[in-house]
């Protein structure tokens, strides 16, 4: 019962600063002398594992200075053991900053919610699990601003399950609107 309390207030308390997040770039979204603000991208590797389906939203600072908010999502498994449908979810959330023109740098950090199905050990049915892993991330991004198509490459380990450290890096292409 105190386990279920304590991941309802940690949910809480993501939900919240994430309505927080979005809504402060909401706010600053507005420049007209900005890039293209949204960015839906695929990365391979990184954060979502083996492969993510991602949305970012973009607050231009000024000419180099940039921020970004991103929610991705994927799955490592569709199948459970039972063979029936009952897919692992990965959900990685980050915010970072970026720094250049059309050459760009970028530092952040993040969580990425994991939602795992696992055998119960009392009955050997499938149950799911929650778990929260930080993740970094350090790389570089190429972004011309009259051109729709933006590409990246990143290194980003991750701390799984707040414990085991593992190099992780990602690859990405995305489309801006």
């Amino acid at each position: 019962m105190e386990r279920t309390i304590l991941k309802a207030f940690q949910l809480k308390n993501l939900f919240t600063f994430l309505i927080f997040i979005f809504t402060l770039m909401d706010g600053y979204s507005q420049n007209s002398t900005a890039l293209r603000a949204n960015i839906v991208s695929i990365e391979v590797g990184g954060p979502g594992g083996y492969g993510a389906l991602n949305y970012e939203r973009i607050i231009t600072i000024d000419e180099q200075f940039s921020l970004g908010g991103k929610i991705g999502f994927s799955t490592v498994q569709v199948i459970d053991f039972t063979q029936k449908f009952n897919p692992d979810l990965l959900i990685p959330l980050s915010i970072s900053v970026y720094y250049g023109k059309t050459h760009k740098v970028h530092l952040g950090f993040g969580q990425t919610i994991s939602n795992t199905v696992y055998a119960d050990q009392f009955n050997g049915k499938p149950s799911r699990r929650t778990s929260f892993h930080t993740h970094f991330n350090i790389g570089y991004r190429y972004q011309k601003q009259e051109n729709r198509f933006i590409y990246g490459i990143s290194y980003s380990p991750i701390i799984e399950f707040q414990k085991i450290f593992k190099h992780w890096g990602s690859i990405m292409i995305g489309y801006t609107f």
